[in-house]
């Protein structure tokens, strides 16, 4: 005898002598164990290469000291930090400040041309207006005593 209770997600199944046994329906764990899987692996991967990085660098390169610099030595941006991963990043990865300052006056820079072509091109607009001048100045044209404006019997072709 076989019977499926759905709404229990419970179904009997056939039993002979072994007495009653249920068959328990529940959802694959296929995708959570790949995920699990997938997921240590790539954590062991990346982790411990940079695990073993960090701990090298922590043990026997160490912190950055102060000590005396000469008189006309100007430092690099890196050289302001103590830690040395962090002087890489910011030696190799991350843009100095002055960057990010010559980005800026550029930007502002281009605002200001941008700015000044507006106002002039306004200026012209405004005294073209004022005094009858436009793109026709160069173009000779008719004299209006030379210009027939009867009614026409036939339009022009």
């Amino acid at each position: 005898m076989i019977t499926c209770v759905c709404f229990l997600s419970l179904a009997l199944v056939r039993y002979s002598s072994d007495g009653k046994r249920l068959f328990f329906i529940r959802s694959t764990r296929f995708h959570d164990s790949r995920f699990l899987r997938l997921f240590r692996n790539y954590a062991l991967l990346t982790g411990l290469p940079a695990l073993a990085v960090i701990t090298y660098v922590n043990v026997f390169i160490g912190e950055a000291e102060l000590t005396e610099i000469a008189e006309n030595y100007e430092p690099y941006n890196w050289e302001y930090y103590k830690h040395p991963i962090t002087r890489w990043i910011v030696k190799y990865i991350v843009d100095p400040e002055e960057k990010h300052h010559e980005k800026a006056l550029h930007l502002l820079s281009e605002e200001m041309d941008r700015m000044k072509f507006r106002e002039q091109n306004l200026q012209v607009q405004t005294l073209m207006r004022t005094r009858g001048d436009g793109p026709w100045y160069s173009v000779s044209t008719a004299d209006k005593s030379l210009v027939d404006t009867r009614p026409k019997a036939t339009p022009d072709s």
